[in-house]
């Protein structure tokens, strides 16, 4: 166990030029917000750019995080639809694909309910999309609903994808933004609206589908 660790802990140091942290948060989850930032610049040798991606968050509950010299972007409800515990705020992540994002080389996104305790910057030399496979809900079809009331949307989905492919988690991802589409926004919507009534965990389920395989 101790080689192991000492394999995380001593790790080289990469370029953190033009690199962006991003985090989303609503209202009600600022006080977990602030703990992953303050645990990112404790404890991951970050250097490079932070965000909060801020759903519907007054001003007067932004200038800790402008204090601290985290970036803010505002944005608005994309989709209005409340599943479970999951607000209808997880579906502002398809905000990451929008290319307002280009200006920055990587793109690291958190969910406000991590804690990070060790380096993360050999994140940075991933390319591409990255992802962890979702333990939980290993397979896409674990993704969404398959009931009888929904039979139909369900056979819809089956007929344009392979769902015994690999799922993955959305609360951590890495990614390069020249793989942002202009239109990537608007696809994810899409994906999220048509599927609404099967979905399972919210905006992972449509991000599964938009970077199938």
């Amino acid at each position: 166990l101790n080689k192991k660790l000492s394999k995380i802990i001593e790790y080289k140091p990469c370029k953190m030029k033009n690199n962006l942290i991003v985090i989303l948060s609503d209202a009600s989850y600022i006080k977990q917000a602030k703990q992953l930032l303050s645990s990112i610049y404790h404890n991951s040798g970050w250097e490079g750019d932070y965000m909060l991606l801020a759903y519907e968050i007054p001003n007067s509950k932004l200038q800790w995080f402008r204090k601290k010299g985290v970036l803010i972007k505002k944005v608005k409800p994309l989709i209005n639809f409340r599943q479970g515990n999951l607000p209808p705020t997880v579906f502002a992540k398809f905000y990451l694909f929008t290319p307002f994002f280009k200006k920055w080389n990587k793109i690291i996104y958190l969910d406000a309910d991590i804690i990070v305790q060790a380096p993360i910057t050999q994140l940075v030399k991933l390319h591409g999309f990255n992802a962890v496979k979702d333990y939980l809900s290993p397979k896409l079809f674990h993704q969404f609903e398959n009931t009888k009331q929904n039979s139909i949307l369900s056979a819809k989905l089956k007929k344009k994808f392979i769902l015994d492919e690999e799922a993955f988690n959305s609360g951590v991802m890495v990614f390069s933004t020249d793989i942002i589409e202009k239109d990537a926004i608007k696809k994810l919507s899409i994906l999220a609206k048509t599927y609404l009534n099967i979905l399972r965990f919210g905006e992972q389920s449509p991000l599964n589908l938009y970077f199938y395989k």
